[in-house]
């Protein structure tokens, strides 16, 4: 009986280590895809962080500001123009307001994911001109 006895809690103790096994392998596996999922997001953030920091440039740059959203492949719809991409989309809103002394350009450089906004940036430049008494 003692032989018996010493093989059941053998058999005992290796379920609990092959449990405690599975258990802390099933931790580490959702920290790695939790870690995963952020690393995902965080390269798309980059990404349209970039990206819009390059179309506020080219709005900076350029007079025209249609001219230049349609070089980049902007297409215009009722709320401004926007640039679909796989990750996220990239949204400009635009106007001119013209004023004695020249013309006023703003835009607003904004990046969406799922619907859901990660960023904006403002654009803003005076182009001057005659000054009309």
């Amino acid at each position: 009986m003692g032989k018996s006895n010493q093989l059941n809690t053998l058999l005992v103790e290796i379920m609990i280590a092959v449990l405690f096994f599975a258990l802390s392998s099933t931790v580490v596996l959702q920290t790695f895809v939790v870690t995963r999922n952020q690393s995902r997001e965080a390269a798309v953030y980059d990404t349209a962080l970039m990206e819009a920091q390059n179309i506020a440039d080219r709005l900076y740059v350029s007079g025209d500001y249609e001219a230049a959203l349609e070089q980049a492949g902007f297409t215009q719809d009722d709320q401004g123009w926007t640039l679909p991409q796989e990750d996220y989309e990239l949204r400009v809103t635009a106007e001119k307001e013209a004023t004695a002394a020249g013309v006023l350009l703003t835009a607003e450089v904004s990046a969406y994911h799922k619907d859901e906004a990660l960023l904006t940036l403002p654009c803003v430049r005076y182009l001057p001109g005659e000054v009309q008494p």
